[in-house]
């Protein structure tokens, strides 16, 4: 546990350390190109922590790039902005500054950004459920990607196609696809990529029912994230292990794993992430016949779930809350 407790405590301040530095090559910088590019640099490593703040620090360096009409660095703050609001759930925000990236990218024929363009705003799409929309932007990201030799653009289109198949019921393709993800990954010596694929590969044995295999492949993801101080992920991941926990009917344990993932989605503005815990909170509470505190964690899931435009949560909610209701006896 000692061991655990100090290597976060190293990697928390390892992220402190790198966002002290970027900030105050940032605040020296003098030349306007320079600065620009300190903010985007600043700005996206700071959206992993605090990304309200990351998002005041790009729209910064978004002005000064548009008093320049530097559309190349515009176009890129333009993306990294649309990321921080696919992070708070403002999906229809981050779909406007993505399409509005990837429209300058286009002008100025940049292949490689304009792959990525393509998959963030797939990333988007499958957020909020049109996923043959989705999928149709991961493929042509593929596509520009193996055009470009790029391994890494490569590995990320895949992981995103296969997360989009094992959705519409194919996992063992989806599986065969993530199996060429972290080869890809290996030979780029790319941990992050690794991590990100040991998630996919255990959300697919959880939904197969391979409890024991679903948590070998999340709890190493878990510690990856926890290693690269990326508490947005965490969040995620600690959500994903409670759902495997109370899967295994160890309930006291999915409690505390739902309700730290909350707590950290809270505190890092998150609204998928709190959205998701929630609605986990409110089924363990129905599930120990709980009702009104069930009912209580379900009306917030809801209220998020409205404030991120997701029909697709909007509809779960209503669902589960008429459900509840029923069981409780509190007919409305």
């Amino acid at each position: 546990m000692l061991i655990i407790i100090c290597v976060l405590q190293t990697s928390v301040y390892a992220q402190k350390s790198k966002l002290d530095s970027l900030k105050m090559e940032m605040q020296k910088a003098t030349v306007d190109t320079l600065k620009m590019d300190a903010m985007l640099k600043y700005g996206s490593e700071l959206r992993k922590s605090d990304v309200e703040s990351a998002i005041d620090v790009l729209h910064s360096a978004l002005s000064l790039a548009e008093e320049y009409v530097d559309k190349s660095r515009q176009a890129k703050i333009l993306n990294s902005i649309g990321i921080c609001y696919g992070i708070m759930g403002q999906y229809a925000n981050s779909m406007e500054y993505f399409s509005k990236s990837l429209q300058l990218h286009k002008e100025l024929k940049n292949g490689k950004y304009i792959a990525d363009a393509h998959n963030n705003l797939g990333n988007v799409y499958k957020r909020i459920g049109a996923y043959t929309v989705a999928q149709s932007c991961y493929l042509r990201s593929l596509q520009i990607q193996d055009s470009l030799g790029n391994l890494a653009g490569r590995a990320s289109a895949l992981h995103n196609i296969a997360t989009i198949l094992d959705m519409t019921g194919d996992s063992e393709k989806a599986l065969e696809y993530f199996g060429q993800v972290i080869d890809i990954y290996k030979s780029l010596n790319d941990s992050i990529g690794q991590s990100n694929a040991y998630h996919s590969i255990g959300l697919i044995y959880r939904n197969q029912g391979k409890l024991d295999q679903a948590l070998e492949y999340l709890s190493t993801h878990l510690q990856f994230v926890k290693n690269n101080g990326d508490r947005i992920s965490e969040a995620s991941a600690l959500n994903t292990l409670g759902q495997v926990y109370l899967s295994k009917g160890i309930n006291e344990r999915a409690n505390e794993l739902f309700l730290e993932s909350l707590n950290m989605s809270e505190e890092l503005n998150l609204k998928e992430g709190m959205v998701d815990a929630l609605y986990n909170l409110a089924d363990l509470n129905y599930m120990n016949k709980n009702y009104s505190q069930a009912i209580s964690y379900m009306k917030r899931h809801l209220q998020y779930s409205l404030e991120m435009e997701s029909l697709q949560k909007q509809k779960d909610a209503h669902e589960k809350l008429a459900e509840y209701f029923v069981k409780s006896g509190n007919i409305i």
